[in-house]
């Protein structure tokens, strides 16, 4: 069974004053909506210097990146540490590129380019992204002190 879908234009005001069309998506035989996009707008008040102030959030997210992949590969070449824990330690880096790679690159895209619209199914997975990793992390140290603990109180199981 197929449903149509039916596309209206609703006109939408930045607090500049410009108006922006933004389409809606209705669903016919659905009580629910939502909006095709979203509009991000920035730092409200610093318009003018949003250009300059992505420069810090580009070198926090570089040093971030390359730190993390640079301690994700000292770990694969080191036979020495392909234990469990430097293996816990490992997943602790692959959770921080996610994080910072599913929301930086948007952050800088309105800094810099003005990109301030994002789709719906897009900021879904946006937000997918930063709860679950953001929640991965505790759990990765919750396993890395478990480890600790068995190793410690049952030394000859470990």
């Amino acid at each position: 069974m197929l449903r149509r879908v039916r596309r209206t234009k609703k006109v939408d005001y930045l607090p500049n004053g410009d108006h922006i069309n933004q389409p809606m998506v209705l669903a016919s035989g659905n009580s629910s909506s939502h909006p095709a996009s979203f509009i991000l707008l920035g730092i409200p008040g610093l318009e003018s210097f949003q250009f300059w102030i992505a420069f810090p959030f580009c070198a926090m997210y570089a040093v971030a990146v390359l730190g993390n992949i640079a301690l994700l590969h000292v770990i694969r070449i080191d036979h020495t540490l392909h234990k469990p824990m430097y293996l816990f330690l490992a997943m602790l880096p692959i959770a921080d590129l996610v994080l910072s790679s599913s929301t930086q690159p948007k952050v800088l895209a309105i800094f810099w380019f003005h990109a301030h619209e994002i789709e719906y199914h897009a900021c879904l997975i946006q937000v997918f992204f930063i709860h679950a990793f953001s929640f991965m992390e505790p759990g990765v140290l919750m396993a890395m002190a478990l480890d600790r603990y068995v190793a410690i109180c049952f030394p000859l199981r470990h």
